[in-house]
């Protein structure tokens, strides 16, 4: 009977350890099904290198006998051997041999140092941004899906507890940094008792100051900022150097961090490389920031978990690429005869159809858009199919996705892959992150296979119209229904008859030539505005900071010297960025708001507007009746209208200012005065911290998602109240809803009351009922959370003020979902905002 074979296995395994390592070695059976005889003997020794070994160490060790040879730690350098003895109960021998090479630090990181190993990585501006999309995803995946024991709920929150953390301290690293010009660092430590190599994350960024004008205005400034994982002080850290030259500054700045670093017993190599400033600096230091194995190991787990993250991300962000053939295709089997007769892609959207989103569409966006809430998720539509138009991996597939209010959104997935897209989609037992790293996992590996492909076209508004009132071959209801099949190489033919005297006219795609795609970056133009904003832009640390600002602009004010502070180009870029970056946000309410309007209770009042209310029950569970014998309700949640800092601060505290940058005429009494008003400043970041608040721009398709949760009034099923929301939530529908409130105003009369608005209702409209309802829909929206017929969707204001020019921006706004509601006593007591009670006009000259 022939005797098992045996192999030597090493942890950690690597090719070169230091001086000093700690090495776990083993004896495992080659053959896995082979059985140790009972009685089988096992003994370690270790044959030290001849050419290191000096006089007073051993040549030869004696280890352990047994199967493990445990922590066995390195002395010295040279080419060792590992040495297995193996005696079998008959007394027959085999030896097994394994080599180990001991070198320093030094010698280890010159030779498997990569200077391009972080090349491919994203930046860390890239990584929060996209890191925050990770977040949001998965939290809405939780909200849809919920875990599904305590257990996993458990390990939910300790998922977004850790991924709040890196988002909280790297967004802490970057600010004020975004648009810096910055480089990329190589550097890896080498953990010497471990031996375990670490990739090191480090962002080398240009912070000279500048003048207005871009242009150096002092000495040569630098700051290193290592965000290996920045949510443990022990695996980050910033450091800030000057010097009379960028490379002087940078050498300060290695030394500062060979100081201050907190990286274990080990050595760190280097690569510095900025060859527009002649920097070209490689080297190394030895690190001794920690000695005990425990923070080695708990050191190691950060560092790996913040690698994780950005893998995690990397790979999450990944396009899927978008066709614009399909989509075409698919856009012209749906109508008939219509107005839309030629599908232009390239052409802009106020010429008709086209205004395409990017043709590449992360997966990450897929997966949010599945899980969207609120009728707006992405279902499982109509079956597709066609020999050529829907790429080379693919003849035939399901439609996921939505019709929306501009057109048509998805992502066609190859049939074969349907059942997968179900399971994951269906299993209750996922937790969310599982979910949604196999989703990702599915529409990865389809996407490379050209299984899986974007599809986005938008509309033109008579196509929407035809769509809507039934004047196309196929409605929104068949493309959204898995039943139904659209055969993208037959003929089109008409299901719904043409009217006479109408011509048929053919609807074929025109593909125009690739435009710029997402891997070349923002242009120039972007970046100059980008960079322009950041120089205006305006963001207190403290409240007295954000005072100070305050009062030295109501001196400009005083002097007749507002200037608007972005151009319409500058806001429009600020915007299209859903990140709030002020620290400090600003709310103007009637002073009268500060009190509870029930109790009468001073500085009882909220912040902002109740947005729902729940029952008050005794402790029998009991309503509670108020004198009149009514039950009693209280807010249970609150909606209210902002503003970062930034956009307010030129205003001052003066009310009428504030309001008509705001865009809204200044509150009046029945007396024709203004009413008192107050100005609170709110810290952000403590106020969402107490309140669980939400803060949105409000766009259209932010105030889409929050009026179907919260317009209850405009009843119906889901996909019916969705639908009608849309209709009056768009550019379109703009004018004719502000045309009602300039008709009200001519006649005099005042809509907020019913019988009064009826008649302004019928001079507009006539006997139209259906316009009547969908303007009500509107009005209900107004009602509900305050987007007034000045409301452009573009998450700015009008400006209203005198010296305004027509296309003067006022404004970036905020809405503010307030889920926890705390009163003003409350908020001031635990520091979350300021307040100034009555603010007073400016008296400009």
């Amino acid at each position: 009977m022939s005797k098992p074979q045996f192999k030597i296995v090493t942890y950690p395994n690597f090719n070169s350890v230091a001086p000093g390592a700690l090495v776990n070695m083993r004896s495992e059976l080659v053959n896995e099904d082979d059985t140790v005889p009972e009685g089988t003997r096992f003994q370690w020794a270790c044959h030290n290198d001849p050419a290191t070994t000096r006089w007073y160490q051993p040549s030869n060790v004696l280890g352990p006998t047994g199967r493990h040879w445990n922590k066995a730690r390195w002395s010295f350098t040279g080419l060792h051997t590992i040495v297995l003895t193996v005696t079998f109960p008959d007394g027959s021998r085999q030896k097994y041999f394994r080599n180990q090479r001991v070198d320093n630090a030094t010698n280890i990181l010159r030779s498997e140092f990569d200077p391009a190993a972080n090349d491919e990585d994203p930046t860390p501006v890239q990584t929060l941004i996209n890191t925050r999309k990770y977040l949001e995803v998965l939290k809405a995946i939780a909200k849809e899906k919920p875990p599904a024991t305590e257990e996993d709920r458990e390990k939910h929150d300790n998922t977004v507890k850790n991924l709040d953390a890196y988002i909280f301290h790297l967004d802490d690293h970057l600010k004020g940094l975004e648009h810096k010009e910055a480089f990329q660092v190589d550097a890896i430590h080498l953990d010497e008792e471990r031996s375990t190599r670490t990739v090191l994350k480090l962002w080398l960024i240009n912070n000279t100051p500048e003048n207005d004008d871009g242009e150096e205005a002092g000495e040569p400034t630098w700051r290193l900022i290592d965000w290996t994982n920045p949510a443990n002080r022990s695996t980050t850290g910033s450091y800030e150097e000057s010097g009379v030259s960028h490379k002087e500054a940078i050498e300060e700045l290695i030394e500062s961090w060979d100081d201050n670093n907190r990286y274990p017993d080990g050595r760190i190599r280097y690569s510095f490389r900025v060859p527009q400033y002649g920097v070209n600096l490689e080297g190394g230091f030895d690190t001794d920031g920690m000695s005990t194995w425990d923070e080695i190991s708990k050191w190691l787990d950060y560092a790996a978990l913040g690698a994780a993250v950005v893998a995690g991300v990397a790979t999450f962000i990944a396009p899927v690429p978008g066709s614009r053939v399909a989509s075409a295709a698919i856009w012209a089997s749906i109508f008939t005869s219509t107005g839309a007769a030629t599908i232009n892609i390239a052409q802009r959207h106020e010429e008709g159809f086209g205004n395409l989103k990017d043709d590449a569409f992360d997966g990450l966006s897929i997966v949010g858009n599945l899980f969207a809430g609120a009728g707006m998720a992405w279902k499982v539509g109509a079956t597709v199919t066609s020999a050529s138009k829907l790429g080379s991996g693919m003849s035939k597939a399901v439609l996921i996705g939505q019709i929306s209010t501009d057109g048509l959104q998805g992502a066609l997935l190859a049939y074969e892959h349907l059942d997968s897209y179900n399971q994951i989609m269906e299993n209750p037992d996922l937790l969310p992150d599982e979910r949604l790293k196999r989703l990702m996992e599915l529409f990865r590996s389809a996407a490379i296979s050209g299984a899986m492909t974007y599809i986005a076209i938008k509309s033109s508004t008579g196509d929407l119209n035809n769509l809507n009132n039934n004047r196309t071959l196929l409605s929104a209801v068949d493309v959204e229904t898995p039943s139904v099949k659209i055969d993208l190489d037959a003929a089109i033919e008409h299901s719904v008859p043409i009217p006479e005297g109408k011509t048929q006219v053919t609807t074929k795609a025109k593909i125009e030539p690739e435009t710029r795609q997402l891997d070349e970056g923002p242009s120039k133009v972007t970046m100059r505005i980008a960079k322009r904003i950041e120089n205006k832009f305006v963001n207190p640390d403290t409240f007295d900071e954000a005072d100070e600002i305050l009062t030295a602009n109501r001196e400009l004010l005083e002097l007749g010297e507002y200037t608007h502070k972005y151009n319409l180009d500058e806001m429009l870029e600020l915007v299209s960025d859903p990140e709030i970056r002020d620290n400090y946000v600003t709310r103007i309410m009637n002073t009268s708001y500060l009190d509870n309007y029930q109790s009468g209770k001073k500085r009882g009042g909220y912040l902002g507007a109740p947005l729902e209310w729940k029952q008050v029950f005794d402790a029998d569970g009991k309503h509670v009746l108020d004198e009149k014998g009514k039950e009693v309700f209280i807010p249970s949640r609150g909606k209210m209208w902002s503003s970062g800092f930034d956009q307010t601060e030129r205003g001052d505290k003066c009310p009428k200012q504030q309001a008509e940058m705001a865009g809204v005429n200044q509150s009046v009494g029945s007396d024709g005065k203004p009413i008192d008003q107050t100005m609170v400043i709110i810290d952000r970041k403590r106020y969402i911290e107490l309140t669980e608040s939400e803060m949105f721009r409000p766009t259209w398709e932010n105030m889409i998602n929050l009026s179907a949760r919260f317009a209850k009034k405009i009843e119906g099923t889901e996909p019916e109240r969705l639908a009608r929301i849309k209709a009056v939530m768009n550019d379109d529908y703009v004018n004719t809803y502000a045309s009602v409130f300039k008709k009200a105003e001519g006649l005099g009369l005042d809509l907020w009351k019913e019988k009064q608005r009826v008649l302004v209702l019928n001079k507009v409209f006539g006997g139209d009922v259906d316009a009547q309802m969908a303007w009500n829909d509107r009005f209900v929206i107004q009602n509900t959370l305050g987007a007034n017929e000045h409301f452009l969707g573009t998450g700015f204001t009008k400006s209203l003020l005198p010296n305004s020019k027509a296309n003067d921006p006022g404004i970036a706004e905020i809405f503010v979902v307030e889920n926890k509601l705390m009163t003003i006593e409350q908020l001031e007591a635990a520091g979350a905002i300021k307040v100034y009670d009555v603010i007073q006009p400016v008296e400009a000259p």
